[in-house]
C-alpha cells in the first residue's frame, strides 16, 4: 500500500493540465493580460473612489492590485446602510 502511495503522491504533483494550458496560452497572448489589468485598474479606482468618499484615506497603489487603507478613527461609530436596513427589519 506505502508503495501505491509513494506513486500516486509523485504522479500527482504539480498544477492540473488545464491550469498549465491556460497559462501557456496567457504568455503567448499579452493582450489577454492587458485587459485584465484594464479591468482590475478599473474595479480597484472604483473602489478607492468609495472608500475616500465615506471617510478612508485610500489611494491607487503602485504596482499592485492590492488595496490597504486605515480605517477612519471615528469608523466604530459609523454605520452603513446596509446595516441600517438590516437592523430595522
Amino acid at each position: 500500500m506505502q508503495a501505491f502511495a509513494d506513486v500516486k503522491d509523485n504522479s500527482d504533483s504539480g498544477q492540473f493540465m488545464a491550469i498549465q494550458q491556460a497559462a501557456a496560452a496567457a504568455l503567448q497572448h499579452a493582450e489577454l493580460g492587458d485587459r485584465t489589468r484594464v479591468k482590475y485598474h478599473r474595479r480597484l479606482k472604483k473602489l478607492v473612489d468609495a472608500l475616500t468618499k465615506v471617510g478612508f484615506k485610500a489611494k491607487m497603489p503602485g504596482g499592485t492590485y492590492f488595496l490597504y487603507a486605515k480605517a477612519p478613527k471615528d469608523a466604530a461609530s459609523v454605520r452603513s446602510p446596509t446595516r441600517r436596513k438590516r437592523r430595522n427589519s
